[in-house]
């Protein structure tokens, strides 16, 4: 659903987020498109409940603003009440970066108050830095998202490839699922797979699409 975020320029065309992302950022937007994401995740969330996959979720990332806003379960509540959509629909992301952060203690509390109304957490574009793994499991995340950079080479890198490796006995260790992300091809699965990773995505699959298209 990495297409309900993707913002089409009348002029340039379709723009990535991570283009217009640090924009907003810049812009004091970023509290506005967190809403516009969360109703358009939750929406997508609910026609999905129609096809009859009620326990399809849809992963969204959480900006620093709205990680940091001590009303945040309210306002994902909103959202889901709306829609008519179970917390358990949404798993909300936190970036790396975000266990390194000097406001992290505020962060720790949301997450866990998130948890505990049925949020699933999870840790994307992991690149394994020291402080983020001392720090992990305070944040009781469900899954690790390996960064797509080492899934990219790692089929010629035996560095990026044994960095994968580690991830995925990192999260086996911790009792965490460990998603690749980034796979492009038949081959990359096949590697990640034979490491004991379970869970993939990437264009291998299927490139973003609208949810008419999706359906």
């Amino acid at each position: 659903f990495e297409a309900l975020i993707r913002w089409r320029h009348p002029v340039r065309g379709l723009v990535s987020p991570f283009e217009f992302l640090p924009a907003a950022e810049r812009a004091g937007l970023m509290g506005e498109l967190d809403e516009v994401i969360l109703d358009k995740s939750c929406a997508a969330a609910a026609i999905l409940n129609t096809w009859g996959l009620s326990h399809a979720s849809i992963s969204v990332n959480m900006s620093m603003s709205l990680l940091q806003d001590t009303e945040i379960l309210a306002r994902l509540k909103r959202h889901t009440d709306q829609h008519g959509i179970r917390p358990c629909n949404l798993r909300l992301e936190l970036l790396e970066s975000t266990l390194l952060d000097e406001r992290s203690d505020i962060i720790v509390k949301n997450a866990h108050k998130l948890i505990r109304h049925g949020y699933a957490v999870e840790l994307d574009d992991f690149r394994t830095g020291h402080a983020a793994i001392a720090t992990l499991r305070k944040f009781s995340v469900s899954r690790i998202k390996i960064d797509r950079s080492f899934v990219r080479d790692a089929l010629i890198d035996p560095n990026d490839a044994a960095i994968a490796r580690m991830v995925t006995v990192l999260a086996e260790t911790l009792g965490l699922r460990v998603l690749a992300e980034g796979v492009e091809t038949d081959a990359q699965r096949a590697l990640l797979l034979g490491q004991g990773c379970q869970n993939f995505q990437g264009y291998y699959f299927s490139r973003p699409v609208p949810i008419v298209q999706f359906e």
